[in-house]
């Protein structure tokens, strides 16, 4: 079932008041309309809705969704709803799938444009939840029976695709925004989620409502308290019900809108802010006369959209039927008024914002003065058509990764959906079923190993004058040189272990209560990270005890945020940042792999394993995409061990009495063993003459290899910008993908490096750095975006390729995806990179690798 919430209601709080408890009684999903009361606004926490459907319009967008939103009951409050996809899903489910549909209303007029309402009741909405809590509580057990365990099964999927989309949402207008600065999704997402609880809400036609209606409640779903991360940048308040809200709708909607909302001002005995269209506040520019200071007179707050016109006919085929003055002069018709003119005719306050940031300040001014005021935010009409598609592509490709993980991880409960046979669907089965889902977790243990260093590590930490960074010579992927090393010397090796050192690591195992199993790895490397073994295992023996009982969510590999509100919300993580990047990278894993397992546990043998490669594949590489929606879907006989291989470099590490013939024998020996990419230490030497010699081991290793073999050069900020240039102007001619970190100093000698050579580049250190300034808790300065501040690194001077991402580094899964996305967008690969982890560590970086390059 699904309970909808309309507006139109002539008692809209009592009615938004009963339908919470409604909610509440039937434990279904709920879909708000803009103008229920339910979504807009800070409202009272105390009377929280549950089960809010924030996004039904856009995840509605998602052929999967249309699909798969099949209620077999709809009891909806008030007679009137905003999104015509959310009518049309609500009329496909009653009249091709046979869905019972009740609409109630206290006005006994018509509410069934469709012809397909069941059951029309005319009373006041909290005489009928009253009546529905009596009857379902005392006399039918109802949440013992298998009906409400369907019901809770579909609300699940629905809220876990709605949280999906929410996340989207939220990123899909951030990245709009810092591309193109304001939108007009931008400000009604700004006026429904940050009104203050003591406003009422006013809505005008066309745009505004409509925008309203589909992104109202998107940012308040989530926030980690004092969290500096990307992924919470939301509210911090559990909203519900919401501001009173109304609007004018029917034919002469846009007329009179001005004094309508300061008349509602006056009926509410409270505050209101009234978002409007340009063509709509100059419909009622008189209305102006109403907003003079009058003692008693609530203030009203005008949010005035000016995008030169009705924003609304640009979605219409007429737009594209006629020539675009004809369409301009009868369709978009734009004021051409002075609306600031306007104001300081009437003696009200004028704001005129042109940024985001500037919309948020004039909104808060606005709010906290007590005056009447305008506040004018100009926009694109014909570009806001293209950010609608954007947005709503983004948000249909997540939904149906969401979909897609939730059938191939979903528990057994959704099965029973439409399972009954005839003989029984009329029957009062009760089942009752575990406390604790598949999926939940029934025991997280954390173990200690230490393994021999078969090489000792090239990395340091060493203090600056500017605080604490890695030493120019830090090295992160010496693994494969130390495997090598095993090879070629291994009694050598076992003798020496002792002098280097151990490895001293932890492993978290996460064991779910269907048998499955995931494991991974925080084992911080001396010199690289700047947590030690021993701050890693304490740390993640607390959120090993805080793992267990709780359940990991099918959506979890859809990253871009997931994995942030599942600790917050479920672990009780109260500030994810204070995680250690080494134990968010841990926990992870093993959270994800557990997921993976447990989709496996019915597979017979001779079916191929479901691998966390391809669960991430519907996460990783679906964010920030900007291409057209996939049908693709899991499947897992269409689906091939080779297609899942990940392509892994082979190291050839520079040491004392390294010669261009040792170095040439050593890159033959890889190839011959089948590595079709080698990657070179470089800046190993002394000056000049040490850049000199590492050109010559490159020259003799391109000769001995041939063309074919893509070589990669790592100078981990070993050269000044001299020695820089000595090498890269001999290497020229040698079809070096890149190479990592050739300066010391980025900022400076980067460009210089790259525009004098033509060498590419590719950042290692640099993507460390930035998301350690990004979440260190030291800097008392205002938190920067990871995004933006990956940004500075895609200087098109810099001849950037590659971001290379160590996930124990820079915090796990998530952020490697956030970093790699923003480099999508600027047509620069990822790399993923280890440090030293052990098996388990370092196959969880494929499996990341795996799933990024499914992007």
């Amino acid at each position: 079932g699904v309970l909808v919430v309309a507006g139109g209601a002539s008692d809209g709080a009592a009615a938004a008041l009963a339908a919470t408890q409604l909610a509440s009684v039937l434990g279904w999903a709920v879909i708000a309309d803009a103008a229920s009361g339910l979504r807009a606004g800070a409202g009272d926490p105390d009377s929280f809705c549950p089960y809010l459907v924030n996004a039904a319009d856009l995840s509605l967008c998602s052929s999967k969704m249309r699909a798969f939103f099949k209620p077999d009951v709809i009891v909806q409050i008030n007679p009137r709803l905003t999104s015509k996809r959310v009518q049309t899903a609500l009329e496909t489910a009653a009249l091709d799938h046979g869905a019972a549909w009740a609409v109630v209303t206290p006005q006994e007029s018509r509410a069934d444009p469709a012809h397909c309402v069941s059951l029309h009741v005319s009373a006041d909405a909290a005489t009928v939840a009253a009546a529905l809590a009596e009857a379902l509580q005392a006399k039918y057990a109802y949440r013992e029976s298998t009906n409400f365990i369907s019901c809770a099964s579909f609300r699940d999927a629905l809220l876990a695709a709605d949280a999906a989309a929410s996340r989207e949402a939220r990123r899909a207008l951030r990245d709009l925004e810092n591309e193109e600065g304001i939108t007009e999704m931008g400000v009604a997402l700004a006026v429904a989620d940050f009104l203050p609880k003591s406003m009422g809400l006013f809505l005008g036609n066309s745009m505004p409502i409509r925008d309203v209606d589909a992104l109202a409640g998107v940012s308040k779903v989530f926030r980690s308290h004092d969290s500096k991360s990307d992924f919470s940048d939301e509210t911090s308040v559990v909203f519900g019900p919401g501001a009173p809200t109304a609007a004018n709708r029917g034919a002469s909607g846009i007329d009179g809108v001005l004094s309508a909302a300061a008349g509602y001002a006056a009926g509410l005995g409270r505050p209101v802010t009234l978002l409007v269209g340009d063509v709509s506040f100059q419909h009622d520019a008189n209305g102006l006369l109403l907003l003079r200071e009058r003692p008693g007179q609530p203030p009203v707050t005008v949010v005035v959209v000016n995008n030169g016109g009705g924003g609304i006919f640009s979605f219409l085929p007429v737009s594209e039927q006629i020539d675009q003055a004809r369409f301009t002069k009868l369709f978009a018709t734009p004021p051409d008024v002075s609306r600031r003119g306007l104001c300081e005719a009437h003696r009200v306050a004028h704001a005129h914002p042109s940024t985001p940031e500037a919309l948020k300040k004039a909104l808060d001014a606005a709010w906290s003065e007590g005056r009447h005021s305008v506040v004018e935010v100009t926009t694109s009409r014909a570009r806001n058509l293209a950010q609608h598609g954007l947005l709503q592509r983004r948000v249909a490709e997540t939904v149906d990764a969401a979909l897609a993980l939730g059938e191939r991880f979903g528990d057994e409960r959704m099965s029973l959906r439409g399972s009954e046979s005839d003989s029984e669907k009329d029957e009062d089965i009760v089942v009752r079923w575990p406390k604790s889902s598949p999926r939940a977790v029934a025991r997280a243990t954390v173990s200690r190993f230490a393994l021999p260093m078969l090489r000792e590590p090239t990395t340091t930490v060493k203090p600056s004058s500017s605080g604490s960074e890695r030493d120019d010579t830090s090295n992160g992927e010496d693994l494969n040189d130390a495997r090598r090393t095993n090879e070629n010397d291994d009694s050598s090796s076992r003798e020496t272990h002792k002098e280097q050192g151990e490895r001293v690591g932890y492993i978290l195992e996460v064991r779910l209560a269907n048998g499955a199993v995931g494991r991974g790895e925080a084992s911080p490397l001396p010199g690289l990270h700047r947590e030690t073994a021993e701050e890693a295992g304490a740390q993640l023996r607390v959120v090993a005890s805080l793992l267990e009982s709780t359940e990991i969510p099918d959506t979890l590999p859809l990253l871009g945020g997931a994995i942030n509100e599942w600790l917050v919300n479920v672990v009780g993580v109260r500030v994810v940042d204070t995680l250690l990047p080494s134990v968010r990278f841990a926990v992870e894993s093993a959270a994800l792999a557990a997921l993976c397992a447990s989709a496996n546990r019915n597979e017979t043998e001779t079916e191929q394993k479901f691998l966390l490669a391809d669960a991430l594949e519907k996460g990783a590489a679906h964010a920030a995409s900007f291409s057209s929606s996939s049908d693709d879907t899991f499947s897992d006989s269409t689906r091939n061990t080779h297609q899942r291989a990940v392509e892994i470099n082979a190291l050839i590490a520079s040491c004392d009495g390294d010669t261009p013939l040792s170095a040439a024998t050593e890159a033959k020996r890889l190839v011959k063993q089948g590595y079709s990419c080698l990657k070179i230490k470089v800046a190993r030497g002394v000056g000049a003459a040490g850049a000199a010699l590492d050109a010559d081991r490159v020259e003799a290793i391109r000769e001995a290899v041939g063309p074919d073999v893509t070589l990669r050069c790592d100078a981990n900020r070993g050269w000044s910008l001299n020695d820089a240039l000595t090498f890269g102007l001999r290497v020229t001619d040698l079809n070096l993908q890149y190479v990592e970190e050739p300066v010391r100093d980025v900022e400076n000698d980067l460009a210089a490096f790259h525009c004098t050579t033509g060498v590419p580049v590719a950042l290692d250190e640099s993507v460390d750095e930035v998301f350690a300034k990004c979440f260190s808790k030291s800097d008392t300065q205002t938190s920067t975006s990871v995004a933006d501040a990956l940004e500075e690194l895609f200087e098109p001077t810099f001849g950037v390729v590659a971001l290379v991402l160590k996930p124990s580094l820079i915090g796990g899964f998530e952020a490697c995806s956030l970093a790699a996305a923003a480099a999508r967008t600027k047509g620069v690969n990822a790399v993923v990179t280890t440090a030293f982890e052990s098996g388990v560590g370092v196959a969880a970086c494929a499996h990341l690798a795996g799933g990024l390059d499914a992007a």
